[in-house]
Parts: C-alpha cells; sequence; structure tokens
C-alpha cells in the first residue's frame, strides 16, 4: 500500500513537471520548436550564477549595466525560466522567444480553422500581408498571477513550415494606474529546413510617467543547421533609439559581427566575436569597439551591415512603436 501510494505521488509530481513545461516539449512540424531553431541560429550565451543574480547585475568595471558590452551581452545571455522572470526582460532573444513559444503551444489548440485568408499583422512591420487558416482572439482576457492576459494568434502549417501571427496585452494595476504592455510576433520556421524568421514588437504604457514608456522592435532570420544568422534590435532610449545589428556564424567554426551604428554621422562600433562566445568572450570586448577597416573580418560581414545600415529595410526595422494605438484592432488579429 506504501509503495502503491509512493508510486502514486511520483506520478503526480511527473505529471506537474511536464505540463508546467509542455512548449518546451510541444512538436513543431516534426521534431524542432521556435525555441530549438533559434538557440541553434542566434549567439546563445551561458551565464555564470554572478551574472545571474539581480545583486551581482553590473558587477566588473568594463561590464557593467549601461555599458555597450553589457548590452551586447544582455540580448544574447541564455534566459531561464522562471529563475530570470523579472530580471531579464524583453531585449533578451530568448525572453521574446521563450513567450512567443509558451503562447503558440499554449493556444494553438484553442484557434479553429477559418477559410483560408490574408491576414495582417496588428502592428506594421511593412511586409506583406501572408495567408492563414486558422485564428483565436481571447477578447474577454484570463487572469494570471493578478494580471489580465488578452492572447491572439492566426497561423498555417504548410508542409513543413509553419507561418504564425502571435500576440498578447498584457493589464496590470498597479498604484499608480494601470500597467499596459502589449507585444506581437509575426514569425515562419521550419523543422525541415532549419530557416527561421521572426519579427518583433512592443510597447510598454506605464502611467507614473511617460518618461518611462518604451517601444522595441526585433528582428532574426537565420539558419539552425549551419548557424548563420542575421538580426537588428531597436530600442527606444532616452537619448534616441539604441540599435544593435549582427551577422555571421553563432556555433561551430567561424565568427560573427555586431555593430551598434553611430548616430548623427558619427563612427560605427563594430565588436568581433568568434562562434561559440563566451561571458567571458564579451567581457574582454573594448567598450569603445573597434572601426570596421581595424576588424579581423575576411567574410565582409562588417562591411555588409554597413551597407544595410544605409537601406530602407534597416530604416523600417529601426522605426519602433510610440504608443499602444501603434497596434490596430487593440492588438487583435481581423479575422475575415
Amino acid at each position: 500500500m506504501k509503495k502503491a501510494l509512493i508510486q502514486g505521488l511520483i506520478l503526480v509530481l511527473c505529471i506537474f513537471a511536464l505540463s508546467g513545461c509542455q512548449f518546451f516539449d510541444t512538436v513543431f512540424n516534426g521534431n524542432s520548436t521556435i525555441w530549438e531553431l533559434s538557440k541553434n541560429t542566434t549567439p546563445y550565451v551561458a551565464t555564470t550564477k554572478s551574472v545571474r543574480a539581480p545583486s551581482s547585475l553590473g558587477a566588473g568595471k568594463s561590464f557593467e549595466s549601461g555599458s555597450p558590452t553589457y548590452g551586447l551581452f544582455s540580448i544574447f545571455r541564455e534566459y531561464v525560466y522562471p529563475e530570470d522572470e523579472g530580471i531579464i526582460d524583453t531585449g533578451n532573444i530568448y525572453k521574446l522567444l521563450f513567450e512567443a513559444s509558451q503562447l503558440y503551444a499554449g493556444k494553438k489548440s484553442s484557434a479553429t480553422g477559418i477559410t483560408a485568408a490574408k491576414i495582417e499583422s496588428p502592428f506594421d512591420f511593412g511586409t506583406d500581408a501572408e495567408i492563414y487558416d486558422h485564428a483565436y482572439n481571447d477578447k474577454e482576457g484570463t487572469i494570471e498571477n493578478g494580471k489580465t492576459y488578452y492572447r491572439t494568434i492566426a497561423y498555417r502549417e504548410d508542409g513543413k513550415k509553419t507561418y504564425a501571427i502571435l500576440g498578447y496585452t498584457v493589464e496590470e494595476s498597479i498604484d499608480a494606474g494601470t500597467k499596459i504592455q502589449r507585444q506581437i510576433f509575426l514569425t515562419s520556421f521550419g523543422s525541415s529546413t532549419g530557416d527561421i524568421e521572426l519579427e518583433f514588437a512592443t510597447y510598454d504604457d506605464k502611467p507614473n510617467s511617460a518618461d518611462s514608456d518604451f517601444g522595441r522592435r526585433f528582428y532574426v532570420e537565420g539558419n539552425a543547421n549551419d548557424h548563420t544568422f542575421f538580426c537588428q534590435e531597436a530600442t527606444e532610449g532616452t537619448v534616441g533609439v539604441w540599435t544593435v545589428v549582427g551577422k555571421g556564424v553563432s556555433k561551430g567554426t567561424g565568427y560573427y559581427i555586431l555593430c551598434i551604428p553611430g548616430t548623427n554621422g558619427a563612427q560605427n562600433h563594430y565588436y568581433r566575436l568568434p562562434a561559440d562566445a563566451t561571458e567571458a568572450d564579451y567581457r574582454a570586448l573594448k567598450e569603445a569597439g573597434s572601426a570596421r577597416e581595424d576588424l579581423d573580418d575576411p567574410n565582409g560581414y562588417a562591411t555588409s551591415i554597413e551597407a544595410y545600415l544605409k537601406s530602407a529595410d534597416f530604416t523600417r526595422r529601426n522605426t519602433v512603436p510610440e504608443s499602444l494605438e501603434d497596434f490596430k484592432n487593440d492588438g487583435f488579429v481581423e479575422v475575415p
């Protein structure tokens, strides 16, 4: 009897643990998740416990919060749930991908079949509308841990590739009023090819001061099989938009280049990192970076980035949301 009770308890605990991490194991088109595809596409930097702890963020003279090199590291550092919840924000690509994976896995089954039609993203990424054949809107909202979530999804699975719009608005009552955050992901990915493309836009509206509101954009494309990638992040700051553009090979043999563009004609700052770069490699970077001509860059990644900085695509992806109104239909997909 005692043995049976113990076995039953173990079974219950296992079921609970699996349900809590269900989205990690959800199958996307065969055997790859958004999370796993991205970890093998963009740089993924493991962190030490000292950097993970809130009290130790910014430790080190050349690697402190607010410095350029720490900003680069913050984009690609690993995100571990739930340890990093409340510590790492949406400036981190893996925090974004965690939320996109969770949203897709959690709400895919709620989406009902619709007549295949073009559906525009609630946020205008400047791209053509894609065709979707499943959609779902939670306009009533779901209360979780004192916050109200309004979720939206549209997707289409075409052979071994998935196309999806994912998004949510979360409202939270705080002392000064209601804090609202709105996010939209536009993505396509395929397990057989290893290709992934993702665009993201968010806006945080805080009741205490307009100065603390901010918008952010992120774009990434690449391949999980050969680990090549290109990305751009743009975040509204107190003195304009802070931008990072990256290109190269994230794992195996090779290297990648990250660039912080100069403003008002100032020199661009380039940073070269080896594939499989570690936290120590980021800590060793010179804060000022290097000029393009001073880089060891046989593949010409920096030259390619410099040309991209003059393109319409760079300008488009560098335009961050300025209010919640930049997301039409209150952040929901419009189902025909």
